[in-house]
Formats: C-alpha cells, structure tokens, sequence
C-alpha cells in the first residue's frame, strides 16, 4: 500500500525520523500501524536500517558494494538540522579559532542525551538548559566560554575570537547577557563582560 510512497521518499533521504517520513506522506493516525508493518518489512529485506527508536539510514549500493551514510551526515541531521543541537567543547573553540587542537571526537551538546545513537565519532552532552532554534547559538557562545577553564587554547586573542563569532553570527548582545546572567556562572559572566567591553558597544 504505501511502499512504492516509503521507496521515492527514501530516494531523496538518506537519513530520516519516521514522523517526518508519515508527515510528508501525510499518513493518517488510522493507518499508521499498516505504515509501520510496511517500513518494518522493508528493514527485514534490507532496505533501510533503524539506527535507534524512530531513526532510520538508507543504504546506498555501489561497485564496492552497500554502504551507509557517514556519521557527519547522520549527526548534522539527527542533532543539528533538527535545530536542538551544536557543537561545544574542543570542537567549538577550534571551529572559532580560540585553540588548534582538533579532538578526535566530535563534541555535540543536545536536548536529550538518550539521542545517542552510538556514533563512534561523535561525543554527546545533553544540556542543562532546553535547546531551540532561538536560543541555540547564544548557549554555544556561552558554554564556550565556560569551556575555557576545561580544554587547553593557544590564540594569543581568546577574546577577540569570541567577539568575532558574536560579529558574525550577528548575536544580540543584550540577549547573550540576559541567558548568560540567568544560566551561567559568575565567571562566565564577568569573561562575557570582558569581551564585550573590549571590542563592543553593549546595546
């Protein structure tokens, strides 16, 4: 009923939760457990692979035989597109340029620990403050910050790299006071002031 529907939609997505999939196919509440049955006899043939509770990759066939998406593509989807996961720890700060030490890992920070879906390049932290589109790059600005005093840097202008990112991501700086006088530590607060009294005009 719904399989050749299942096989077009996964042409296109190598990497998908089942509510996105009934979403765009608009299965109705009455016909999702005929949906399910469906998709589970495509796992069976091989045609898709659960990586963990409603999360699911499509292998892709080629001379060298099956393979699946990498992990990037799999993490940028799961926990960045989704708009409630980032980058943090040594990732962050050498994405920003504050250290050149590239960790073998890369580190995330999402709403919900229990999302780790053994990606073995991946290092995973839940937040302690709920993660939104919103809010997420002003909580990735902050807990790098409050990363200084975990992980070793070598830029000899931390706090001119960390007004950069601000600059250019176009952070509201009132805002990124706000969230760090309510979430964060002292200390994190007052090396926010710092930085933003050196090379910026709070407004």
């Amino acid at each position: 009923m719904y399989q050749e529907q299942i096989n077009e939609y996964m042409a296109t997505h190598p990497v998908f939760f089942i509510d996105e999939i009934q979403n765009f196919l608009t299965i109705p509440n009455t016909k999702k457990p005929t949906f399910n049955t469906e998709l589970s006899r495509i796992e069976k043939k091989g045609g898709v692979k659960r990586l963990a509770h409603g999360i699911y990759v499509v292998p892709q066939q080629s001379c060298f035989g099956t393979s699946f998406p990498n992990e990037h593509i799999i993490a940028r989807h799961v926990y960045i597109e989704k708009g409630d996961g980032y980058l943090t720890g040594p990732s962050f700060l050498n994405q920003i340029g504050v250290s050149t030490w590239l960790p073998q890992k890369t580190y995330l920070k999402v709403n919900n620990a229990k999302k780790d879906i053994g990606l073995k390049s991946f290092h995973i932290d839940a937040s302690r403050v709920r993660i939104s589109e919103d809010n997420k790059r002003y909580l990735q600005l902050l807990d790098g910050i409050a990363d200084l005093q975990k992980y070793a840097t070598d830029s000899k202008n931390i706090n001119g790299m960390f007004y950069e990112h601000i600059r250019k991501t176009e952070l509201n700086t009132t805002k990124l006071l706000l969230i760090g006088h309510k979430h964060y530590s002292r200390p994190v607060q007052e090396k926010l002031y710092e930085i933003l009294e050196g090379y910026y005009e709070i407004t």
